[in-house]
């Protein structure tokens, strides 16, 4: 996990290289992670894809998907990353504790169990290489409510 998680924070910083230097990380908020309940009884499943100009679908199989809950800290991230606003500096590792992941499976299905009630961020990295040789796709990002009463099934595209 702690590999993937190193390649898809090099991938968005290279996808996001410019002049312009990184932006600052807010200090990781250990109080509010603490609080954070660490299982729950919902299930959280869905589908990640990204679709093609030419209307083709790529799958997230074989991605690995992660459930991150929304904290000051995943909202930066997502605020900056996802949105395409800009590279941030090196997380804090203490975050990862804190996330789920799983893999896609060949339909780029994906399924949490154990997770307790709140916001999430559902990301993926869904690339594919181009005929002339480039790769295409990218980061996928979504915020989910999970609750208990509804079925907590999402779609991660973009």
């Amino acid at each position: 996990m702690k590999i993937f998680i190193s390649f898809l924070i090099a991938a968005v910083v290279a996808g996001c290289a410019s002049p312009t230097p990184k932006i600052q990380r807010i200090p990781f908020p250990v109080a509010e992670y603490e609080r954070l309940p660490s299982t729950g009884e919902q299930i959280v499943s869905g589908q990640a894809f990204l679709k093609t100009n030419s209307g083709d679908v790529k799958l997230a199989a074989g991605s690995e998907i992660l459930l991150n809950p929304v904290t000051s800290y995943s909202d930066q991230f997502y605020n900056y990353h996802c949105k395409g606003k800009g590279a941030l500096t090196e997380a804090d590792p203490r975050y990862l504790k804190y996330i789920k992941t799983v893999i896609g499976d060949a339909d780029g299905r994906f399924k949490f169990s154990n997770v307790a009630e709140g916001e999430y961020y559902l990301v993926t990295t869904i690339t594919w290489m181009l005929p002339n040789g480039a790769w295409s796709g990218g980061l996928v990002c979504r915020k989910v409510t999970v609750s208990a009463e509804q079925e907590n099934n999402f779609i991660l595209t973009k």
